[in-house]
């Protein structure tokens, strides 16, 4: 008849590498935490970048700012860098919606940034407005996309808010794959955006966690 002696638990020898493998778990987990941290830190960093500035054929303006985005176009237009500003508008929410079947016409942020580039001077034959509404910034490269072949551009100033360039640059250029047209990416300067101490304002590290997320959807093909 076959006996099993088990070793007590209690033994030194067991007690010993239980020890040692709490510790060196404490330790990785510590190690990981930091590095998290170290991440986070530089996050803001990360997330902004800024290709050199040179002249193009026009100049995209993506969605989703007040005016700190069409006002850098404008002030791009007037130093010679393009002879064309492309506005595009965002999504239309539920409200927008209801107003508009009521019959009370709310313009859209494009159409909004185009009256007040005209009343910056600049002029009307050199704004254009993307006819569909974006959701996405997918959305906004594609319809890039679709002016460049339409109208032959060989070079485009993508102008966006600084915690969004990265992932802006990395949707329009692979959007935008084989069409051979140089992509300019420029971040307004009037954006507060604080990339060096986003955590500091409410608003800038809110944009950056969610920015954050978003590009790690990119990296797995989700992200939008």
């Amino acid at each position: 008849m076959l006996t099993f002696e088990f070793m007590p638990l209690s033994s030194p020898g067991i007690g010993r590498r239980l020890r040692i493998f709490c510790v060196a778990g404490c330790a990785l987990a510590l190690l990981c935490a930091t590095l998290a941290l170290i991440s986070l830190f530089y996050a803001g960093r990360l997330l902004y970048v800024q290709d050199p500035l040179g002249r193009a054929n026009a100049i995209y303006v993506l969605a989703g700012s007040r005016a700190d985005r069409w006002l850098e176009a404008a002030d791009l237009f007037k130093s010679g860098y393009a002879d064309q500003i492309i506005l595009t508008a965002g999504s239309m929410d539920r409200a927008e919606a209801l107003l508009r079947g009521r019959g009370i016409f709310v313009p859209t942020e494009a159409e909004a940034a185009r009256n007040a580039l005209l009343q910056l001077s600049i002029p009307t034959s050199a704004i254009k407005v993307v006819p569909r509404r974006h959701a996405t910034t997918v959305q906004e490269a594609r319809s890039l996309r679709d002016v460049v072949i339409s109208s032959g551009l060989g070079s485009v100033i993508v102008v966006t808010s600084a915690y969004h360039t990265r992932r802006a640059r990395y949707i329009v250029h692979r959007e935008l794959e084989g069409t051979r047209t140089r992509i300019i990416i420029r971040a307004s300067r009037y954006d507060e955006y604080d990339a060096e101490q986003w955590w500091r304002r409410p608003t800038d590290a809110r944009a950056t966690l969610i920015e954050l997320a978003q590009l790690a959807l990119c990296a797995v093909g989700l992200g939008q």
